[in-house]
């Protein structure tokens, strides 16, 4: 019963995903995603001669999003209907990942309200509809932390495919892969997970020396690495002074005030305490 509760959920997700995909499937890129197709076009031009594009068009992220998606324009073609079906696909595996993240920690009551309400967030459905690489570092950083989280055995090998992907899909996921790095020691510290997976640092050693080994290969080819020179994108990669950090903090408080995410996240925390109990 509660499996086909879940199923029934996914199912939903892959209709609002596909009813989305219906309406936009002739949305050109924009924000962000400009720069992403320059890029990719780049390496569709070059013919992969390459894996980093020129400084005057490169941000510093690594490239693993716009490679993935030149890489797709050479298989079904360079068009706009052909990129929304790539990220139709990365939007519906999303959505699965939180279905396996909610179907390990709640009642199928519960998870089935707020799958619900996060797939109707007005934030979280701007980034399914931009072509950017943000969709696919959730999906790295989702399947890392179901993987870290859940009962069956981790498949180490599959596990440091998933950390290498959440490194080369933005530079923030250097961040999140400490916290995952953190949330495995924890979960191992605490004994919060299934006896037959044990912690061991060879994933987070072998992802880490391929980023690693990226940004050498990108110093040899432009000279620098996470720090563009382009004027384009500098600035952001200065660090903040005292007023900004003040100012970002409150900017992430307010953000998650917003939609009602901290109202949310506290009746679903105590959803979660009861279903312990």
């Amino acid at each position: 019963m509660v499996a086909t509760k879940y199923q029934k959920i996914f199912l939903f997700i892959v209709i609002f995903f596909s009813i989305e995909f219906l309406l936009l499937k002739s949305t050109p890129f924009f924000w962000d995603a400009v720069s992403k197709s320059v890029r990719a076009r780049w390496f569709y031009d070059a013919n992969f001669s390459q894996f980093v594009v020129p400084t005057e068009i490169n941000s510093g992220h690594p490239p693993l999003w716009t490679l993935l998606l030149s890489g797709w324009w050479k298989l079904f073609g360079m068009t706009l209907f052909s990129s929304r079906v790539l990220l139709l696909i990365i939007n519906i595996l999303v959505g699965y990942q939180v279905v396996v993240l909610f179907k390990n920690y709640f009642n199928a009551s519960i998870s089935s309200f707020f799958i619900i309400l996060i797939f109707l967030e007005p934030t979280f459905i701007a980034q399914t509809t931009i072509l950017n690489n943000d969709m696919v570092l959730l999906l790295f950083t989702l399947i890392a932390y179901n993987c870290i989280s859940g009962t069956k055995k981790i498949n180490r090998f599959l596990y440091t495919l998933v950390l290498i992907g959440v490194l080369f899909s933005n530079l923030r996921g250097m961040l999140i892969f400490s916290c995952l790095l953190i949330v495995d020691l924890l979960f191992s510290r605490f004994k919060l997970r299934s006896k037959i997976n044990h912690f061991t640092f060879i994933p987070y050693l072998i992802s880490a020396i391929s980023l690693s080994a990226f940004f050498i290969y990108q110093y040899n080819l432009l000279g620098w690495f996470i720090k563009t020179p382009s004027p384009n994108w500098s600035g952001q990669r200065k660090s903040a002074d005292f007023f900004h950090l003040l100012k970002n903090i409150a900017s992430v408080t307010r953000n998650f005030m917003d939609y009602g995410r901290a109202v949310s996240y506290t009746h679903l925390r105590a959803h979660e305490t009861r279903h312990d109990l």
